[in-house]
C-alpha cells in the first residue's frame, strides 16, 4: 500500500460579514485546522499496481568495491623510526654482566692493558699505602716554619748569613785559580763583547788571529825573561 498525498489549494470560505473580525492568533489557528483538513481530504490510500512488482527471475547487478574493502582490512603500518646515519644505535650485548666488564677492563694476563691496570692501582708496589685524610687537605708543598714574632730578627739574620756564605762560595768558584786562566778568560770576554757589538762577520777571522798572535808573543817574551833571570832552565 502507498499513500499519495494530493494537496489542493482551494480558496477558503468567506466569513459572514456580520461576524466581528477575528484576532491574529485565531486567524492562524483557523488556517492551520483548515489546511490539515484539506490535506487529509485530498489523501487517497491505494494498493500498488502489478507493474511495480519486480519480475521473478530477473538479476540485478551489484557493484561491490573489492579494492576499497581490501584497503580497509589492511592493518596500519608501524611508524618508521628515524635512524641516524653517522652514529647508529648500539645493540645490547648478550650475556652482559659486571664480571665480564671487569674482565674486559683488566685485559689478559701479561698484556699491556693488564700492566697499565696494575700500575694505575699500584698492585705491583709492595710499599703502596692508601691516602690519608690529611693528604686530601689543601696545603702548600714547601716546608713551613712557624716562627714567633720576637724571634723573627734572629731568623732573618741567620738567613742573611747563609745567603752571604752561599754567594761567597759561588764567587770563589767563578774566580780563576791562576793568572793564566784569568788572561784566558779575559780573552774570551773581550771576544764575546766584540761579537756582540760587531754587525757582521767581516774581519772576524783577522781579529781572532791578531788576538792569538798577541797572546803568543807575550808568552814568548815572558819565557825569555824568565830564562835570562835563571828562574827556569832552557830547553
Amino acid at each position: 500500500m502507498a499513500i499519495h498525498p494530493t494537496v489542493s489549494f482551494a480558496p477558503p470560505e468567506q466569513p459572514p460579514a456580520a461576524a466581528p473580525p477575528p484576532s491574529s492568533i485565531e486567524r492562524v489557528e483557523a488556517w492551520t485546522v483548515s489546511q490539515a483538513a484539506d490535506v487529509l481530504a485530498a489523501t487517497s490510500i491505494s494498493s500498488p499496481t502489478p507493474a511495480e512488482r519486480p519480475v521473478r527471475g530477473t538479476v540485478d547487478a551489484i557493484d561491490i568495491p573489492l579494492d576499497e574493502s581490501l584497503q580497509a582490512e589492511q592493518p596500519p603500518r608501524p611508524k618508521r623510526e628515524n635512524v641516524h646515519t653517522v652514529y647508529k644505535r648500539r645493540e645490547p650485548i648478550r650475556r652482559d654482566s659486571q664480571r665480564r666488564r671487569e674482565a674486559l677492563l683488566k685485559g689478559k694476563e701479561g698484556s699491556r692493558q693488564r700492566r697499565r691496570w696494575e700500575n694505575d692501582r699500584l698492585l705491583s708496589n709492595p710499599y703502596a699505602q692508601p691516602p690519608l685524610p690529611s693528604d686530601w687537605q689543601v696545603q702548600p708543598t714547601y716546608p713551613r716554619h712557624a716562627v714567633p714574632y720576637f724571634l723573627a730578627p734572629l731568623w732573618d739574620a741567620e738567613y742573611a748569613r747563609s745567603s752571604s756564605e752561599r754567594k761567597k762560595k759561588m764567587d770563589e768558584a767563578k774566580s780563576p785559580a791562576s793568572k793564566e786562566e784569568a788572561d784566558a778568560k779575559k780573552v774570551t770576554q773581550e771576544l764575546r763583547a766584540k761579537l756582540k757589538k760587531s754587525r757582521g762577520a767581516k774581519g772576524l777571522l783577522q781579529d781572532l788571529e791578531e788576538e792569538v798572535r798577541g797572546f803568543v808573543t807575550q808568552w814568548d817574551e815572558k819565557q825569555r825573561q824568565l830564562e835570562q833571570e835563571g828562574l827556569i832552565d832552557p830547553d
